[in-house]
């Protein structure tokens, strides 16, 4: 049965997607300089000044029991870290022993860098530097199996060499970019300024996808959808094939972490 249509900003967590009625939101914004708050709630990751006001701003993340944006990276980062140490390894083996390299394993380092988005100009600048060291080094690394075929011991040498330098230079690049990791993490979310019942507060989600109008009757509340006292879910909706969920209401948690 269909009902009347309310408008929802869609935001993405991870990998939930969430909707949050439009008409509660004031602004969408990207993350400033947050000033931390001494013993406040592991939710809260400090406070703001926009437009004239200091708000707090909740961590989504924290307020959904998730590792933080920061703490994923660093982990896509070590992740990023294995692949580049693997690409070199499958490499080295194929180049010794005259085997070929897989077609997958070829494309492994370039593919795994390629995973990730990034906005602000002097991050992008890190990152784009990143990317040309890998592809520096994939292209030595091809030239190198290459030559194997009719020079192996030639190819063995520069492995120990050209190819262990450009490998230098790349992981030195990755760690240049990794070191921006707070910086990055801020860049890449967005903030929701959000009237809660007790006043303003910013909520700090990973992406906005869209602004939806949803007809009421598609939902399918649930009388036990709260995933918290502080976030209240309404129930579910289906967009595109995947669900949503529905959000009733948005507060600071109450207690502090002492």
């Amino acid at each position: 049965m269909s009902g009347a249509m309310q408008e929802y900003i869609v935001f993405t967590v991870a990998s939930n997607r969430y909707g949050i009625a439009i008409d509660t939101i004031e602004r969408i914004v990207n993350v400033p300089r947050v000033t931390p708050i001494p013993e406040a709630h592991r939710a809260v990751d400090g406070m703001i000044s926009h437009e004239g006001r200091v708000i707090k701003v909740l961590n989504f993340r924290r307020l959904s029991g998730l590792p933080t944006y920061e703490e994923e990276l660093l982990k896509r980062f070590a992740a990023l870290k294995g692949e580049l140490d693997g690409w070199v390894e499958a490499l080295s083996q194929a180049v010794i022993e005259g085997t070929p390299l897989d077609t997958q394993e070829s494309r492994r380092l370039l593919r795994a860098i390629e995973g990730f988005n990034v906005r602000e100009e002097t991050l992008a600048k890190r990152f784009r530097e990143l990317q040309q060291h890998a592809a520096a080094l994939q292209r030595l690394g091809m030239t190198l199996l290459e030559r194997s075929h009719h020079d192996r011991e030639g190819a063995i040498a520069a492995l120990q060499g050209a190819l262990e330098e450009r490998y230098r230079a790349t992981l030195a690049a990755l760690e240049r970019f990794a070191a921006l990791l707070k910086t990055a993490a801020d860049t890449m979310q967005r903030l929701l300024i959000y009237r809660a019942e007790a006043g303003v507060v910013a909520i700090k989600v990973d992406a906005i996808d869209d602004i939806r109008r949803v007809d009421e009757g598609a939902v399918r509340y649930s009388d036990h959808a709260d995933a918290s006292v502080a976030l209240q879910i309404e129930g579910v909706a289906e967009l595109d094939a995947k669900l949503v969920n529905i959000i009733k209401s948005v507060r600071l948690p109450e207690k502090e972490v002492k």
